[in-house]
Formats: structure tokens, sequence, C-alpha cells
């Protein structure tokens, strides 16, 4: 199973992409695109749809993972990150991709046994888990710790389906 991880922003968006080959996940792919600051943010959107319209068509992920909102104080900035996660569906939506959000705490949690872990430590345990050099940015590291807990609870998910019967249809009351 291929997938893509995505942390959003409105002038970074990480990007990774992981297949499980047996027990391991294999680094396909990662990077961040960057929109010009100066634009307006519906050019730097466009930029960045572009760009992981791109990636999309590129790697052919059979799923996405993309980081929940987090609101806390700053109003702003999650309805300016709401955006850029709209873009995110779109292009998953238009290529018929399943998409899933995961809270950073669950994504941090997954990916480093604690889900108070700094930008730093995710960065070391996401490449020491591909055996990658540490990636230039914590837009790509947090994108691969993304991908890494989407591909973990897909290989969850399917295999609890497998395991469980199909429950026999009871009759309905009348």
């Amino acid at each position: 199973m291929r997938v893509l991880g995505v942390d959003p922003g409105t002038l970074r968006l990480g990007y990774g992409v992981v297949e499980r080959v047996g027990h391991r996940l294999v680094h396909v792919a990662s990077g961040t695109i960057v929109a010009p600051a100066r634009e307006p943010l519906e050019r730097r959107l466009l930029h960045m749809y572009d760009g992981l319209c791109a990636v999309l068509d590129e790697t052919k992920p059979e799923s996405v993972g993309l980081e929940d909102v987090y609101v806390g104080e700053h109003v702003q900035a999650a309805l300016a990150l709401g955006h850029a996660r709209g873009i995110v569906m779109l292009a998953a939506t238009q290529r018929g991709l399943p998409l899933v959000s995961y809270p950073a705490s669950v994504v941090k949690r997954t990916v480093v046994g604690r889900g108070s872990a700094t930008k730093d430590q995710v960065a070391l345990i996401v490449a020491g888990l591909l055996t990658l050099e540490r990636p230039a940015s914590h837009d790509t590291t947090d994108a691969l710790g993304i991908a890494i807990t989407h591909a973990n609870a897909s290989r969850f998910a399917s295999t609890l389906a497998a395991a469980l019967p199909t429950a026999p249809k009871r009759p309905r009351r009348r």
C-alpha cells in the first residue's frame, strides 16, 4: 500500500509518500511545496494545488493522510489553514482517493510514542524509521509522520476487517 501524507500550510505544504513492503515502510518521495510569500492567498493556494497535483500524479498513492486543524487561540491561522486543507481535499477527491485526517498529537504518539513530542524528535524518529538523512524541513518531516501514521492505521483497519466475521443480518422487528 502506498500512501501520501500532507502537512498543509498557506506558505509551505509538506508532503511525504511511503509504501508498505512486507512489514516495513519505505520512503518513496517527500518534499515541500513553497508558495511565493508576496502573492495573495488565492495565488499561493493555486501554486500549492498545482504542485500537489503533480506529486499525486507522479507518485500515485492509494490514499491520503492529512493533518487536522488545531484552532487553539489562533483562530485566523486556523481559518487560513482550512483553505490549504481544502486544496488537498479537492486534489485527492478529484482522483478518487480516500482521505483521512489525523490530529498532530496522534501523529506524534504514533511516530514517537508521546503526543507532546517536539518537531525535532519527530524528525529524528521519522529519519530512523525510513532510513533517511534528516529531511530539510519540518514540513517534510511532519508530512512523512502523517504518512507513517496513515499507513499504520490503514494496515490495522484492513487486518481488523479481514479478521472479523461478517455479522449475520437480523430480521427487522415491526
